[in-house]
This record gives structure tokens, sequence and C-alpha cells, in this order.
């Protein structure tokens, strides 16, 4: 895949997969989440193990962060959801949470400066953007771009200087 080779040959940390996570082994939860994330992406997650920036303060999401149980050091996939549903203050507020994740998966967290996410819309009239998000309120997001393919161009892009995007800038 090339935006995995490009950012390798920029310092990523890439450890690829020498075994595919069985779409079987994932909940139903989960089955359910990633249904709709673009082919691309599905493909990335499967390809590689890890896939983060040199500082490891920016990664994307794999399947093996989809089963893998986490400890208290750790970030789960569905970190900032869990954060969100903690910090709620009541059954409605806990509700708008639940909506806004079952149709956005986070397919890149963030801790460069504060938390942050860059996720897909998977369900909706928005169906297939790319938003990101900024703690505390992680449900309140930004459009990036239309589609996988546009993020995977402005990803390559920022990184070489070619065109800084604000938002990366701030992530990556």
């Amino acid at each position: 895949m090339g935006v995995i080779n490009f950012l390798k040959e920029l310092g990523w940390e890439v450890e690829l997969s020498d075994s595919k996570v069985s779409f079987d082994l994932l909940s139903e939860k989960i089955k359910n989440r990633i249904s709709n994330l673009p082919h691309e992406l599905k493909q990335l997650m499967s390809s590689v193990n890890t896939l983060a920036n040199a500082d490891d303060t920016a990664w994307f999401i794999t399947n093996i962060d989809l089963v893998k149980e986490n400890d208290e050091n750790s970030f789960a996939w569905n970190e900032f959801e869990q954060q969100s549903l903690d910090a709620s203050l009541n059954e409605r507020d806990k509700e708008k949470i639940i909506q806004f994740w079952e149709s956005h998966f986070c397919f890149l967290i963030s801790v460069k400066n504060g938390y942050s996410h860059i996720s897909v819309v998977t369900k909706g009239s928005e169906e297939g953007k790319i938003v990101i998000g900024f703690e505390p309120e992680y449900e309140e997001v930004t459009i990036l771009c239309d589609d996988f393919d546009e993020f995977c161009k402005i990803i390559i892009n920022h990184i070489n200087n070619i065109e800084v995007n604000e938002y990366l800038q701030e992530l990556i």
C-alpha cells in the first residue's frame, strides 16, 4: 500500500502484519463499526501491526488494536469514546456520544498536542468524509477532506512539505 511505504521511508515505525487478523475474531460491536470503512482503510488496518510516527505521538489503529486487551497504560481503539462516556453528565449526553461513535470510526490517534483523532464517517449524509476532533469534546469535529484517498494525498503532501495542513501540523 502506497501510504504505508511512503510513511516508512519518512521514518514512521512500520511493523507489517505477517498474518491477517481474522474478521471472525472481532466482536460484533467492532464488526458493525468497521463494516462501512473504505476498502483502502480496511486494507491498511489489516496490513500492519504498527504504523506510528517516529515520536510515537500519532498512530493508526490496526486490526491488532481491535482485538488486543488494553491495560491502564495503553490506548484502546475506542479510547476517546470511553473518555467521553466517562465524562458524560447524564443519560442524554451518553446517548449522543454513543450515536456519534456508532457513525464515526477513529483510525488515527494523536497525543502530540493534547488528545485528538482523525475519523471516518461511516453512516449518514456525510458518510466517507474524514473528520478531525480534539479533546475535550471529541465529538465536535471538523471535516478534513471528502474521502480516505484524499486523506492519503493530504498526509503525503503535508509530510513532504508540498502543502502543509494546519490540522496535521498539530497532530503528526
